[in-house]
């Protein structure tokens, strides 16, 4: 749950702290997936790649883009905008106290998913890819008891792409 949101919210995979301070909010102190999902997406450096003014459809759009690295097909565009339209109207009658960000996380962690799950379409050799990247850098930082920087994570992240040869460049680094 947690790497997905990295790879869509900040565009690269998790530094051994910040993994470690969303766990403990959600294992420890008790916050929701959806609560954390929602602050994450509220973070400033977050609404710089995703500002708050996008429509649901733009919003929808800028996914596409930064997590499949393609641009969407009208069907797949109309389903997950009025996903996250019906997420937000949901959240807010809940009485969520960050509806807005959390139906944005929300229907981004529903989008990789799908992504995940579609073999063969456009897009999913691009996240899998960075999935595994990404799983790769959290072992890595584990195993050797460093952290890798966040904007070292983030050029790692920014060498791959669906070639399985840029997972191998990129584990090296």
């Amino acid at each position: 749950y947690l790497t997905k949101l990295y790879l869509a919210a900040f565009l690269r995979a998790p530094e051994t702290s910040g993994l470690n301070y969303w766990s403990n909010k959600v294992l420890i102190e008790g916050d929701s997936l959806q609560e954390v999902g929602g602050v994450i997406f509220s973070i400033p450096s977050v609404t710089a790649i995703y500002p708050i003014f996008l429509t649901s459809t733009q919003f929808v759009e800028q996914i596409y883009q930064q997590v499949f690295d393609r641009a969407s097909d009208p069907a797949g565009s109309a389903y997950w905008t009025n996903e996250l339209n019906a997420l937000i109207t949901q959240f807010t009658n809940q009485g969520s106290a960050n509806p807005f960000f959390e139906a944005r996380a929300q229907v981004t962690l529903n989008m990789i998913n799908a992504g995940i799950g579609a073999v063969g379409a456009d897009g999913h050799d691009y996240i899998m890819n960075r999935m595994a990247v990404a799983q790769y850098t959290i072992d890595a930082q584990i195993a050797n008891g460093n952290e890798i920087s966040p904007a070292e994570l983030a050029a790692i992240m920014a060498t791959v792409n669906e070639n399985p040869a840029t997972v191998t460049a990129a584990m090296a680094a």
